[in-house]
């Protein structure tokens, strides 16, 4: 690691802390950041990144992981979101508890929490909390080649000569609705 003075800082702040590497790994898990890990390191997102891809086969996959992991305590915290809009704020005469009615704003923070957690939960671990698309059923219409076939249609049914298109309307039966309603004399 000649020439690498950053790298050499950063596997000695990572070393110095309890548990070495595996304290990376464990923040991640625990639903820090990678910001957050880094800060807590005194080094950049950045050069985090560039000391995980120092040695990629092993670190990676680790990393992954501890992402993955990570996307469940994200997931958890939806629901600690809105247990905290419910607090008891005392007991009644009959013994039970009373409990505060949230502001409107709180709820709203609460849910724009919640989704943001959602989403990053989605993001880390999609097969387990990414939101399945509808099954789309796909219709393709070519509208030229049924165009094309009516004009077919249409020139089979057309009469070649205007004689014909007289026999064929002398030919064909009246229908009852086309009779007039009156006679003349």
């Amino acid at each position: 690691m000649a020439g690498r003075p950053l790298l050499r800082k950063t596997n000695t702040l990572i070393s110095e802390k309890p548990g070495g590497e595996e304290w990376v790994y464990e923040q991640l898990a625990a639903g820090q950041t990678v910001g957050q890990v880094a800060e807590s390191l005194g080094i950049s997102r950045r050069f985090l990144y560039y000391w995980r891809d120092q040695e990629k086969e092993r670190r990676k996959p680790l990393w992954q992981e501890a992402i993955r992991i990570s996307a469940e305590v994200d997931a958890d915290a939806v629901l600690e979101e809105y247990e905290r809009l419910d607090r008891a704020i005392g007991v009644d005469e009959d013994g039970n508890t009373v409990h505060r009615i949230p502001h409107s704003a709180e709820v709203a923070l609460a849910t724009g929490r919640a989704k943001y957690r959602q989403w990053r939960a989605s993001i880390k671990d999609p097969a387990r909390f990414a939101t399945k698309p509808d099954t789309q059923v796909n219709v393709q219409v070519n509208v030229g080649d049924a165009h094309l076939a009516a004009l077919q249609r249409a020139k089979q049914l057309r009469p070649r000569d205007p004689q014909e298109l007289v026999a064929r309307d002398l030919a064909a039966p009246a229908d009852e609705d086309d009779a007039p309603d009156y006679e003349i004399t």
